[in-house]
């Protein structure tokens, strides 16, 4: 159901205080859905389009809102995702820009933000109207798409870096969610279930039975697994948190990409770069090229974090392709978390999609509020899957 306060004249306050100047006019507004069912579970958003000044400009927004239903209200409300993402429109992405103007090209890496009163509520630009698409998340992305999105996620983690230098106290607005007692607890029990729920699949999965005891033993230890690998380290940088396919939107001339835009920041926390690299690496590359390129993209990560350091002055703060690929080993198992909890989302079929609307708060004590319990294995999940639980029991994690 669209909000009853999203009319035309709130849009105009919007873009009057935005842009600093009351002549601007919307007349009419069209609502609709901006994404479809399954592609968004920690928010509902709407594409609202607008006349402006007489039809004299056609433009869009994207209005988000808090998620839909008991259950996922609780959690983004105790976790504070919407405050956490506002904070990076608000203060994070305006320091980064600051210290990137003139040193950096393309350096904005996310969409223009509208400030807004309402709690809960987020204003952005809508970046198809600006030329961006997302990929299909089922194809997942190819070499190209996969080399650009690991460049830019190298960007981003480098212009935190060289926050953290200029401002050290920027980090603390974005805490670990193992920090906190309450959210470990939110976190763990929901990593816990989802490991539960995936060792009883594969208990009736024919020919993957051999799996499901040692999964389930790694459920009972999940959190903290998790709180030991979420202690800072050498090596820091904020972490997007969801960094997968249906988050980053590309551009393009013809055929060649020109440009990228990350969304969606709820999940924002200061961590190791492997939680994002595994994270990206698992949801969202292509079966083939992770197996055979996951070195050279790790190398374009390292590449581009290096020369957007130096660029930005901050070069002492570079750590070596060395470094990273220890710190890749010691925290493997975020590679096996992440693929054993997103790979069958990205590679649902419509039809199989979770849908987080219907969760009551009592799925969570029952450990049915997971994308394992409510997610319908692919076909295409069926023929991958198996070959990533053999890596993982190859590379000690199982």
């Amino acid at each position: 159901m669209t909000p009853t306060w999203l009319t035309a004249d709130f849009v105009q306050e919007i873009l009057r205080t935005t842009h600093q100047n009351n002549s601007i006019s919307v007349k009419n507004i069209k609502i609709e859905p901006a994404i479809p069912k399954g592609n968004n579970f920690m928010g509902v958003l709407y594409r609202v389009h607008l006349d402006v000044n007489d039809n004299e400009v056609k433009k869009s927004l994207i209005v988000k809102t808090q998620a839909q239903g008991e259950y996922m209200n609780m959690v983004t409300e105790t976790c504070g995702f919407f405050p956490r993402e506002i904070r990076m429109y608000a203060a994070m992405f305006p320091a980064m820009y600051k210290l990137s103007q003139g040193k950096l090209d393309n350096y904005i890496i996310s969409p223009m933000y509208f400030p807004c009163s309402m709690k809960d509520v987020i204003i952005m630009e809508d970046l198809v109207s600006q030329g961006f698409q997302m990929k299909e998340r089922r194809l997942q992305f190819d070499f190209v798409h996969s080399v650009s999105a690991f460049k830019t996620l190298a960007k981003f983690h480098a212009m935190s870096m060289a926050v953290n230098v200029h401002d050290p106290t920027m980090k603390d607005h974005f805490e670990d969610f193992y920090d906190n007692d309450v959210l470990r607890s939110i976190f763990g029990r929901f990593l816990a279930s989802s490991l539960a729920s995936l060792a009883k699949k594969l208990e009736k999965w024919p020919g993957q039975e051999y799996y499901a005891a040692k999964v389930h033993k790694i459920s009972e230890n999940v959190t903290d697994t998790m709180a030991e690998l979420s202690k800072p380290g050498p090596l820091m940088v904020l972490n997007h948190g969801d960094i997968w396919v249906n988050n980053i939107l590309f551009r393009y001339n013809g055929n060649e990409i020109t440009d990228v835009r990350i969304v969606d920041f709820q999940m924002t926390k200061w961590a190791s770069p492997a939680n994002d690299l595994y994270y990206l690496l698992y949801s969202s590359v292509q079966e083939q090229v992770r197996e055979q390129h996951a070195d050279t993209l790790l190398s374009e990560y390292h590449a581009t974090l290096s020369d957007t350091l130096t660029a930005l002055g901050c070069s002492q703060e570079i750590f070596s392709l060395q470094q990273l690929h220890q710190e890749m080993k010691d925290k493997i198992f975020y590679g096996f978390l992440h693929a054993s909890l997103t790979l069958c989302v990205t590679l649902a079929e419509p039809c199989g999609v979770m849908d987080t609307e219907s969760f009551e708060l009592k799925d969570m004590d029952d450990g049915h509020a997971n994308p394992i319990e409510q997610s319908e294995f692919s076909p295409r999940f069926r023929e991958v899957f198996p070959k990533v639980l053999r890596y993982f029991e190859e590379n000690g994690v199982l």
